[in-house]
């Protein structure tokens, strides 16, 4: 509806002099009175859309607006389409109009080529079905889903982000639990345990972590990463080691486990070696030298560290209390490796 038509005439004046257009008035176009009306993109294409109403809950439910829709076009046709595909409810008031009043308009809402990229995406919408639909609206409308059992690499900086799916290169650690022990976690700054996180992510894959916390409590605080579990256990003095550490291996479901101290990066390969010998020979335990390799691109705070043991959960479990590997010596063994 031209400005000059509704800027000059009262309200009532306007509606009673609106024409009514039924759905089907582009097949009678010389029935209508248009001297009032103009096409909103000029030239002979009148544009018909709507408006619609919904129920917030429905919104977030279907993905609310697809967000790769730019500026305006198909956006409306695709949210009710998406709406209907996932099984929502809709009515249609096809007995009533709504008039397009002329308006300033800002820059994404002005004639442009995204109209041609949005009928690009309307067109993929209409070839899923109601579950592929529903995933893509609730991944944010990318097409990129992450797999646990695909491997990444991405690059993470201020000025590119990337991801792209990587050779199946990490060594896989599966059926394995590691024990971290951290002291005195500090309130600021980065913790060493960040490094050791980032060459594990790095490196290894279908792995566990669990972090035990000594003289301190903030465990939460540290970076988490991804395809890591954490598993935090704060140990107090008042508490018996053994007993302490005896609820921590039974709260472990892996059968392999590795008492890793985070000073120590290990070359991944000589790690899978030495794996695979422990699962072949069934030793009890297995020790591996830090021998000061350091990964590219993470920083080490120390040039050596106390290495790392593989050995079974019931072997840990059979040394507690035992006199023969008793407690106290344990304790050491563990403190110097963890």
């Amino acid at each position: 509806v031209s400005k000059s038509f509704f800027s000059l005439n009262s309200k009532s004046e306007l509606l009673d002099s609106l024409v009514f257009f039924p759905r089907s008035f582009k097949q009678k176009m010389d029935q209508f009175d248009l001297s009032n009306i103009y096409p909103i993109y000029g030239g002979e294409y009148f544009s018909t859309g709507g408006c619609i109403l919904y129920h917030k809950d429905a919104f977030n439910l279907i993905g609310g607006w697809n967000t790769n829709i730019i500026s305006y076009g198909y956006e409306d046709m695709e949210f009710v389409y998406r709406a209907k595909k996932l099984g929502f409810k809709h009515i249609s008031f096809r007995k009533n109009n709504i008039y397009h009043l002329q308006h300033f308009r800002g820059l994404d809402s002005r004639y442009n080529s995204f109209c041609k990229i949005n009928r690009q995406e309307w067109d993929i919408v209409r070839t899923m079905n109601a579950e592929e639909l529903m995933l893509y609206a609730l991944n944010g409308f990318r097409r990129l889903r992450f797999d646990p059992d695909v491997e990444y690499n991405y690059t993470n900086h201020s000025s590119e982000y990337s991801l792209t799916v990587a050779n199946n290169s990490k060594v896989d650690l599966r059926h394995s639990s590691i024990l971290v022990l951290l002291e005195n976690v500090s309130e600021n700054g980065r913790h060493v345990v960040d490094f050791y996180l980032e060459y594990m992510e790095m490196n290894f894959k279908n792995f566990e972590i669990n972090i035990v916390e000594k003289g301190s409590n903030r465990c939460d605080m540290l970076k988490n990463k991804l395809g890591v579990k954490y598993s935090y256990y704060i140990y107090k003095k008042n508490i018996a080691f053994d007993a302490f550490f005896e609820s921590i291996i039974n709260s472990i479901n892996n059968q392999v486990l590795l008492l890793w101290d985070h000073y120590s990066f290990i070359q991944p390969e000589k790690l899978k070696n030495i794996f695979n010998r422990y699962a072949k020979t069934q030793s009890k335990i297995f020790e591996i030298v830090d021998d000061g390799w350091k990964p590219d691109n993470i920083w080490r705070a120390r040039e050596f560290g106390n290495g790392l043991i593989i050995m079974s959960r019931e072997y840990l479990l059979s040394c507690l209390g035992n006199d023969e590997f008793g407690s106290a010596k344990l304790f050491q063994h563990l403190k110097q490796t963890l």
